[in-house]
């Protein structure tokens, strides 16, 4: 018979198994993700690439030196291999104007949305998964962005 300790201790082991299954699942989901992340404090959006989007909030804010708390994934989209800085490459060009400092941009009034849409289209794309990018803040003083903040946390903590 198991004690209730034990019981507890199990239970951690397969939680914590499981969160890191999830975040290797969003890792290896189709290939190369182009992100979107919004830091709260300067109001800027940056727009990268990453294969490990799990690990890259965290990078960025250890880089930066701030609380991860002060970053959110807007949303990103899944490149087939390959192609993930050929679209960060196009999205940087068509926010070229509204760059504040290296990948960072102000994309306050902007459709995110449609941008993303014509930069895929750009490269040949028809069918890249978008996941979050709203479509109805284009002329807003602030960007809105389609994914909740229940859907935001899931992502930062690697849940697919």
């Amino acid at each position: 018979m198991i004690d209730v300790q034990s019981a507890f201790k199990l239970k951690a082991i397969k939680s914590h198994k499981k969160e890191r299954r999830a975040k290797a699942a969003l890792d290896a989901a189709d290939g190369q993700k182009v992100y979107f992340i919004s830091d709260a404090q300067t109001g800027l959006t940056k727009i990268g690439f990453t294969v490990h989007l799990g690990k890259r909030l965290a990078e960025i804010a250890w880089a930066l030196e701030r609380p991860q708390d002060d970053f959110k994934l807007e949303g990103y989209i899944i490149t087939p291999h390959g192609m993930g800085r050929a679209l960060e490459k196009a999205l940087h060009t068509r926010f070229a104007k509204d760059r504040d400092n290296g990948e960072w941009f102000n994309l306050k009034g902007h459709n995110c949305l449609h941008e993303a849409l014509e930069a895929i289209r750009g490269l040949g794309g028809a069918d890249w998964p978008i996941k979050g990018l709203a479509s109805d803040y284009s002329g807003l003083s602030e960007p809105r962005w389609a994914m909740s903040k229940t859907e935001q946390i899931r992502l930062a903590k690697g849940g697919a």
